[in-house]
């Protein structure tokens, strides 16, 4: 049950829209390689890493996959200082919900970033996460 809804948590998190106007980022526009490692507060086991490709663009710099089915994510702010990006955001499902605040800055062809989220299901505890990742340019976006 913890592995599943670890694995819906990284979905979720992962479910957001970039919405961040970012013309002034370090950042080389591409498909982007990332690795995401995260922990949940009180579970016992290790999370393995996630690797994932996502092709980023400055007008789209919030790394983002297509939210899950039944998912609904809302972006609630953004702001750009630098070369960094923070926002927070909010995705529902049925008995679910996850509040983030995530911040990525970008070094060219390379990025570092970290999301902190509540989750929390009808009938549970909150459950806290934590994810840091890197990133790094692989290429064009196909």
């Amino acid at each position: 049950m913890k592995k599943a809804l670890f694995f819906f948590a990284i979905a979720i998190v992962l479910g957001w829209t970039g919405l961040a106007s970012a013309a002034e980022l370090n950042m080389k526009e591409g498909m982007w390689e990332l690795t995401y490692k995260s922990e949940i507060k009180g579970m016992p086991m290790q999370m393995p890493a996630t690797t994932v490709k996502q092709c980023i663009t400055k007008k789209d710099a919030v790394p983002q996959q297509k939210p899950e089915k039944g998912q609904e994510c809302t972006m609630k702010s953004t702001k750009v200082t630098g070369d960094t990006i923070a926002w927070t955001m909010q995705c529902r499902s049925k008995d679910s919900t996850v509040d983030s605040d995530g911040k990525v800055t970008y070094k060219g062809n390379t990025s570092e970033g970290t999301i902190n989220s509540t989750i929390k299901q009808k009938g549970q505890e909150p459950m806290y996460m934590t994810s840091s990742w890197s990133g790094k340019w692989i290429g064009p976006c196909k």
